[in-house]
């Protein structure tokens, strides 16, 4: 864990999708705006970074991954770290819109692909000035 940035107080936040493009571009939104940006491809590769040492803010989930599903996902982190606020990625579909509603209790908000770069800024950093108080 880089003890500088918590000391610094830059804020962490994990990237879990096994589309590496949209990880990618969550690290290129992020980075620029000085928080760190933490990847993982698969649920149980999450789960491992949440369960683990590090230190991280936000989690951002899509709901469709390999192995341990997104909602799985969201119910794991909730019980290891209650406080961590996250935020659900899921498609256009209105099935996906619906499955995201429904996690709502798991989760802050949800993000609709194609993304809005603006809406996933607003969204996040708003959790995180709230959380960090």
């Amino acid at each position: 864990m880089n003890e500088g940035a918590e000391q610094k107080g830059i804020q962490r936040i994990l990237v879990v999708d096994d589309n590496a493009t949209v990880r990618e571009l969550m690290r290129d939104i992020f980075r620029p705006l000085g928080y760190q940006v933490t990847e993982a491809a698969t649920g149980r590769e999450a789960l491992s970074r949440i369960e683990g040492e590090e230190r991280i803010d936000l989690a951002l989930v899509d709901l469709h991954l390999p192995g341990i599903s997104g909602k799985e996902l969201l119910l794991a982190i909730k019980r290891a770290r209650p406080d961590l606020p996250a935020l659900i990625i899921s498609g256009s579909s209105k099935s996906e819109r619906e499955e995201a509603s429904e996690l709502l209790d798991l989760a802050e908000d949800f993000l609709e692909k194609p993304l809005d770069i603006e809406n996933v800024i607003e969204k996040a950093q708003g959790i995180l000035k709230r959380s960090s108080h």
